[in-house]
């Protein structure tokens, strides 16, 4: 719905000739009085990639600026014009924490998210050197750290017993350890469990 309600906002008149759009009763979306070009909702395509190391016993996960205390996820970002989205996959990881990723594998996953302008989110898993130096792109994140099967699986199954995140604490000192990944019906939830259970 939100989406639609963007969309609906948004496309008022024309980009082409200006002249006002007509809504189609059938489908979403908007036709030109005037030149008659249609416009549909589009999507924004994201990549969303779970990170492990080459052992498969570690994976990386990153707190995003502005987000919950202690909630961590799978490195994200959007794809650019032209570019393939297992690239935009090896350019995230590399951006967003300096990592050069390989063995990238697109998973057949996806989800619709609204925000922040209906995007498009794709699974990927990837693997990077452990050894190799982390360099967080502050602009985006605030931390980002390898954690074992053990310390996911704790923050999995705290996730699981509060679904609601009802747990989470304001305090700063806290903020930066790992409690909580993202609910579930995310699909940084869906790809940490999988790896966790060793299904990807």
């Amino acid at each position: 719905m939100h989406t639609l309600s963007q969309f609906n906002l948004t496309y008022k008149r024309c980009p082409k000739c200006c002249t006002n759009l007509k809504k189609r009763i059938s489908k979403s979306a908007a036709e030109c009085t005037y030149c008659r070009k249609v416009y549909y909702p589009a999507y924004s395509p994201v990549s969303i990639c779970l990170v492990s190391d080459p052992s498969n016993e570690h994976a990386l996960l990153v707190r995003h600026r502005g987000s919950a205390n202690g909630v961590y996820t799978c490195v994200a970002g959007f794809a650019t014009t032209g570019e393939p989205l297992h690239e935009t996959c090896r350019r995230e990881i590399a951006e967003e924490v300096g990592l050069e990723a390989t063995d990238i594998k697109q998973l057949g996953l996806s989800q619709p998210w609204p925000m922040p302008d209906s995007s498009l989110m794709i699974g990927f898993r990837a693997t990077a050197d452990r050894s190799e130096k982390i360099t967080v792109a502050l602009d985006e994140l605030e931390s980002a750290e390898w954690y074992t099967r053990d310390e996911i699986m704790q923050a999995y199954q705290r996730t699981i017993e509060d679904p609601f995140l009802k747990g989470l604490t304001k305090d700063p000192d806290s903020r930066q350890i790992l409690r909580y990944i993202p609910p579930a019906g995310a699909i940084a939830h869906t790809l940490i469990k999988k790896w966790l259970f060793k299904e990807i």
